[in-house]
């Protein structure tokens, strides 16, 4: 059974399969997917898959990796300066409690 956006268009938009692919990303944040399975898993041909994995990865919302020879796509959360504040202050008050 396909999406209704195949048996209507032929063709999906690019931004409904942008937006799947970030849901699933969102749903699945340690996963790390090859394009063939995410093909599978979305029901979406293979290079229109690629052709959105592509424009997330420019965006820096998802990130692709080499394991084994074989391109592994996966989530890349997003960059707080709180955390990195946070993360500062925590590591000068370490190093102050560190001092003799």
């Amino acid at each position: 059974m396909g999406n209704i956006y195949e048996i209507r268009e032929g063709r999906v938009p690019g931004t409904v399969i942008r937006i799947e692919l970030i849901s699933y990303f969102l749903s699945n944040p340690r996963s790390m997917v090859t394009c063939d399975c995410l093909a599978r898993e979305l029901r979406y041909p293979r290079e229109q898959i690629l052709e959105q994995i592509n424009k997330l990865i420019d965006l820096r919302i998802v990130g692709k990796n080499d394991v084994e020879g074989k391109e592994h796509y996966s989530y890349l959360p997003p960059f707080s300066n709180k955390v990195l504040k946070e993360k500062r202050f925590n590591n000068i008050k370490h190093i102050i409690a560190r001092r003799p």
